[in-house]
């Protein structure tokens, strides 16, 4: 006679489950299967890698066990179930997963009662909204809030998404018992009818927003308040905004994205020691190397330098940079190439190569780009100036830094690692170079 199946076996596939249907949203393109053998490749590893004593614990086998899984002709154990949290665990900054699955345990737990999904539209105090929405951000449970216009009677619109037990928590004690809350009025989704875009296609897709902070928010809330000091990572680079600022006559109109696009020579010169500099926690970056001009070589010198001082002084700053290839094997036999490869890798940056370029959608090709912690990021446009320099568009809008940080981590996760081959001619290279002269002591 069959066994009954354990509760806790049944809540190990409702789980397992629920964590391969966001997969399957989280990429254009990405199919149940192809979101099954995705996982399958990570589990393999985390067994092999981090020494999850299970069987099979190759990639294939990996596979066909989550099928019979899945097909409920065998369960979960307590092995494969802390093999599969493992594998899961390595997918969740690619791809968008849910933070709730780096809990120990997570596939064992009962799976959520009904989600209820509604909007409040509520009346405020326009001026009381930063503390409004402070308040709001660290509630998991409010999705969006923003102040809206072209209403009488509604400054507000908040979403909920919050199982049964816990909404009436959220709508009543956070939200209709706020002192600067006057009124709300809840419109409840129809269950089952809700359909939106999956995150990459939002990514791709969202345009650049005109930039309000929060801090400053006037009282007809049409003047963005671009010059307020909190909006700068650092003093040095609001100094650069407002130099370039002032040298072009720009008005308000002309800074509302939060944009600058730099071109005098002096200022892209000295933009890369800004950024280190400025920098507090990492840098990344992506780099065609075939798009790098005549006159960018000093520029590039100091860059590296000063990332060299920034890593001797802070060896736990993170420095991550992609190297796009047009052509692998012709790059590499380029002694200068191999040169700042080896340079890069002695003074503790992380690198990797990527043959094909990772497209969020059709028409995106392989463009220059890096972010400074998740507060700016740049692009190195294809015009140049006089000395055969691209310009820079740096951007402090925080929803574009977002999304092009969630894009590097995607690139990331498919750029490939040098092997021990080709990283010793890179080292000799360095050697023989002037690179040496410049790497700290």
């Amino acid at each position: 006679m069959k066994a009954k199946a354990r509760p806790v076996d049944q809540w190990r596939l409702i789980n397992f489950e629920k964590v391969l249907m966001t997969l399957v949203n989280s990429a254009p393109g990405q199919t149940e299967g192809s979101a099954l053998t995705l996982l399958s490749d990570e589990i393999a590893k985390a067994s092999q890698e981090e020494g999850f004593p299970i069987k099979p614990n190759t990639a294939a086998g990996v596979l066909q066990q989550l099928k019979r899984i899945r097909n409920k002709t065998t369960s979960f154990g307590g092995r494969w179930a802390a093999t599969v949290e493992c594998g899961i665990h390595r997918l969740i900054d690619a791809y968008g997963l849910s933070e709730s699955y780096r809990e120990p345990g997570f596939l064992d737990c009962p799976p959520e009662e009904k989600t209820l999904l509604a909007y409040v539209f509520a009346s405020v105090d326009p001026k009381q909204w930063h503390g409004i929405y402070t308040t709001f951000k660290d509630i998991p449970e409010i999705k969006e809030a923003s102040l809206i216009y072209g209403s009488s009677t509604v400054d507000a619109i908040i979403k909920i998404e919050a199982p049964t037990r816990k909404f009436n928590e959220v709508l009543i004690g956070t939200i209709s018992d706020h002192p600067h809350i006057k009124t709300t009025q809840t419109l409840f989704a129809v269950s089952g009818s809700q359909w939106q875009k999956s995150q990459l296609e939002r990514d791709a897709q969202l345009e650049d927003i005109p930039f309000y902070h929060s801090d400053a928010i006037q009282d007809d809330l049409t003047t963005p308040a671009v010059h307020a000091d909190s909006l700068y990572p650092s003093p040095q680079i609001k100094r650069l905004f407002q130099k370039e600022e002032q040298n072009k006559q720009l008005d308000i109109e002309d800074m509302r994205h939060g944009d600058l696009v730099i071109k005098p020579e002096a200022s892209i010169n000295l933009f890369p020691e800004i950024v280190t500099e400025s920098a507090q926690q990492s840098i990344r970056a992506v780099v065609i190397l075939d798009k790098i001009g005549r006159g960018e070589k000093v520029r590039l010198h100091r860059y590296l330098q000063a990332q060299a001082m920034k890593k001797s002084h802070h060896p736990d700053f993170e420095i991550r940079r992609v190297f796009f290839f047009n052509d692998l094997e012709a790059q590499l036999k380029k002694a200068e190439i191999c040169a700042r490869l080896g340079y890069e890798l002695a003074i503790g940056v992380q690198v990797k190569y990527l043959r094909a370029w990772c497209n969020v959608h059709q028409n995106d090709g392989p463009w220059d780009f890096g972010l400074m912690d998740e507060t700016m990021q740049w692009i190195m446009e294809n015009k140049t100036n006089y000395e055969s320099i691209r310009h820079l568009r740096v951007s402090l809008n925080r929803t574009t830094v977002q999304r092009t940080a969630r894009y590097f981590e995607i690139i990331w996760s498919n750029a490939e690692a040098f092997n021990s081959s080709q990283i010793t001619p890179f080292h000799q290279a360095y050697l023989e170079s002037d690179f040496v002269k410049w790497t700290p002591s």
